[in-house]
C-alpha cells in the first residue's frame, strides 16, 4: 500500500499585544478582519482559525482572549505570502496582534476532516 500524501501546512499562533487597548481594538477591527480573511478562506488556504483563550469559558462567562491561532494550507515557497497577509491583517495594523512573538510552525497534515 502506498503511503498517503501529506499536505504542507503552517500552524500560526499569534499572541495579543499587552495593554488595555487590545480588547477594544479587537472588537473594533473584527468585521474588517473577517472580511480580509474571506478570500483566503474561500480559496482553501486558511482552513482553521480562532481565538486563543486563557481558559475554556465556564458558566456563561466570556472568554479571556489572549491571541489567535490558524492553520494555513501553504507550501514552504508561500511563506512570504503568508507573512505579508499577517502583517497587513487588520488585527496587526490595529494593534491587536504582537507579530514579534508570532510562532509559525510548518507541519504535514495526514488527516483532515471537514466540519
Amino acid at each position: 500500500m502506498a503511503a498517503p500524501s501529506l499536505e504542507s501546512n503552517w500552524l500560526v499562533q499569534i499572541p495579543n499585544q499587552s495593554g488595555s487597548h487590545v480588547a477594544q481594538a479587537r472588537k473594533d477591527s473584527f468585521a474588517e478582519h473577517m472580511s480580509y480573511n474571506k478570500t483566503h478562506i474561500e480559496a482553501g488556504r486558511m482552513v482553521l482559525a480562532g481565538p486563543l483563550v486563557e481558559a475554556l469559558p465556564q458558566d456563561g462567562q466570556p472568554p479571556v482572549i489572549t491571541g489567535s491561532i490558524m492553520v494555513w494550507k501553504a507550501t514552504a515557497g508561500e511563506r512570504e505570502m503568508l507573512d505579508k497577509w499577517l502583517s497587513d491583517n487588520p488585527f496587526a495594523t490595529s494593534g491587536v496582534w504582537d507579530l514579534t512573538k508570532m510562532e509559525c510552525t510548518p507541519f504535514l497534515c495526514g488527516v483532515r476532516k471537514g466540519l
